[in-house]
């Protein structure tokens, strides 16, 4: 499990061959396959499972109606769709091994690299000399370094910086990504505990981590699950009292943070966005000289994402990007980030709704089992999270997503 959480977090290329292509170095692709064949080999499971079954028969049909769409027969286009399979296996392999106990597992091992993280980070804010020469030995990741897949150093001359703090990253790539792995942990601690501080340390811990994210999507995501889990039905007089003296000015001052007020300012107009990237890209098409790759804002993401899905909306442009009306129509260092329409643009409107109704049942089972009546809560959390990264055929995540579907 501490492997799969680490591919999670996609902090370098070779970690994130669970969700790439086939090509390139095979041992980072072997590695996790290696160890489910150990954790199957140690803990034996029952592959007649019918909706197993009825899963991989789904998805086989529109794989083959899309492989006919796009008349593509290539190796690459193969990749693509064998990775969805192989997120659904490794899902089903990990729900009928540990069960319920995923969650705690889940929680406890974020927990353990958020510890790491924090020492780290904290270091590397008191003592910047020392951990400019001791991370740039370790080799290079997007915006710092990797040190040994459990921590990714920001360096200051690569972004991600408010001011002179440094955001944490964690064992991901970059802040807001593993800042909504820390939300999923934090939700879990509140299904088994509840707002409680006192004697749940994991929670300390955890809350601590997503601050330094600096995120603010991880911070959203947070609010929103303590105000539904602190609001009850029979909002007693109490309860709306602690609302309004308590809750309110603590997010308003979260929200009046500088760097909150910004990222919010500049991603609301959603027009000027659009209207700067058409005229970037016009020059940079025409030119022919941009050499990084860029990803687009959420919301641009989801306005592009839109108009993917209105072109594909019956079988989807595919989980092969290159496919996208977006692809087709702006040069390919461009690329988007969310996953909210694009479970209805890679997968269709039929498909897209089939993977939301099961994301659905399973926030309700989830619930069930941790006997609270915040039934939905689960899906929101994933939901908000895929405004800003694509989600679903996340093995990890793809596990909590069918947990009800493979858990019966």
């Amino acid at each position: 499990m501490i492997i799969m959480i680490i591919y999670m977090g996609q902090m370098t290329p070779e970690t994130s061959r669970m969700v790439n292509t086939l090509s390139g170095n095979p041992i980072p692709f072997l590695i996790p396959i290696l160890f489910t064949f150990f954790l199957i080999k140690r803990n034996p499971i029952k592959w007649d499972n019918p909706n197993l079954l009825k899963i991989l028969i789904i998805f086989s049909v529109w794989s083959f109606a899309v492989i006919i769409k796009f008349a593509d027969l290539s190796t690459q286009f193969f990749s693509y769709l064998f990775f969805i399979f192989y997120s659904l296996i490794i899902s089903f392999i990990h729900i009928k091994v540990f069960k319920k106990n995923i969650f705690g597992l889940y929680e406890d091992i974020v927990v353990l690299f958020s510890k790491v993280s924090l020492f780290l980070w904290i270091v590397s804010i008191l003592l910047p000399n020392l951990a400019i020469n001791f991370f740039h030995l370790f080799p290079e990741t997007a915006f710092g370094n990797n040190f040994i897949y459990i921590y990714n150093w920001m360096d200051p001359e690569k972004g991600q910086y408010y001011g002179e703090l440094a955001r944490n990253a964690g064992f991901s790539w970059e802040p807001g990504r593993y800042a909504i792995i820390l939300c999923l942990a934090i939700f879990i601690n509140l299904l088994r505990n509840g707002i409680r501080f006192k004697l749940n340390n994991n929670i300390i811990y955890l809350l601590l981590s997503l601050i330094t994210t600096q995120s603010t999507t991880g911070y959203m995501i947070t609010i929103l699950l303590y105000l539904i889990f602190y609001i009850n039905k029979k909002k007693s007089p109490t309860t709306i009292l602690k609302i309004i003296f308590i809750i309110v000015p603590i997010i308003i001052g979260i929200m009046q943070q500088d760097f909150m007020l910004e990222k919010i300012k500049d991603r609301a107009d959603i027009n000027s966005a659009n209207e700067s990237f058409l005229e970037i890209e016009s020059y940079y098409s025409k030119n022919q000289d941009l050499e990084k790759h860029i990803s687009l804002d959420r919301f641009q993401s989801i306005y592009f994402e839109w108009k993917n899905f209105l072109n594909d909306p019956i079988l989807g442009y595919s989980t092969d990007f290159t496919k996208s009306l977006f692809a087709k129509t702006y040069i390919s260092n461009y690329s988007l980030t969310g996953g909210v329409i694009k479970i209805f643009s890679q997968f269709g409107l039929f498909m897209g709704l089939f993977l939301y109704y099961l994301l659905f049942r399973s926030s309700s089972i989830i619930s069930k089992q941790f006997k609270s009546n915040k039934s939905m809560t689960f899906a929101i959390c994933i939901i908000a999270s895929s405004i800003s990264y694509p989600i679903f055929g996340i093995p990890i995540y793809t596990t909590f997503w069918l947990y009800n579907f493979f858990y019966k």
